[in-house]
């Protein structure tokens, strides 16, 4: 995952670089190209998120949890890591239920390029159940090393 979110990384760059050169420079900028960059980034999101929790690199707050001991801190990892792993299903659920109305609807982004929204809201479940996936992972590895 982390190699496919470098790639839209770089597909998102190009696009605004090529953006800003024909904007400026030829006065003729790429035909939604805001709105093609804000897809790239909602993209660049849902593919990152669990491999960033896999890879341990989400931001933390652990001022209390540092001064824990180790079976306390996998006690309250577990827990929180189950919690987030429920939310996520819900999130999932959600956004499938919206992304299955929105097809059967028909609907549109009412930007320049009119794409259908189901597709956002696909990509989102694809995202979240991903991350869902890894709090379901990590709340075993953490059930395991509070025992």
């Amino acid at each position: 995952m982390g190699v496919a979110t470098g790639i839209v990384v770089l597909v998102m760059m190009l696009v605004i670089s090529y953006d800003v050169v024909m904007r400026y420079f030829f006065n003729q900028p790429i035909r939604g190209g805001t709105q093609i960059t804000e897809y790239l980034l909602l993209l660049f999101t849902m593919l990152g998120i669990a491999w960033v929790l896999k890879e341990d690199a989400h931001v933390r707050v652990d001022v209390i949890l540092v001064r824990l001991n180790t079976k306390t801190q996998a006690i309250i990892n577990c827990i929180t890591s189950f919690v987030a792993m429920f939310a996520c299903v819900f999130f999932t659920y959600q956004s499938i239920e919206i992304a299955v109305d929105f097809y059967r609807r028909g609907s549109e982004a009412t930007a320049i390029l009119a794409s259908p929204l189901w597709i956002f809201y696909v990509l989102i479940a694809f995202g979240v159940s991903l991350l869902c996936i890894e709090f379901g992972r990590k709340t075993v590895q953490y059930w395991r090393a509070a025992r």
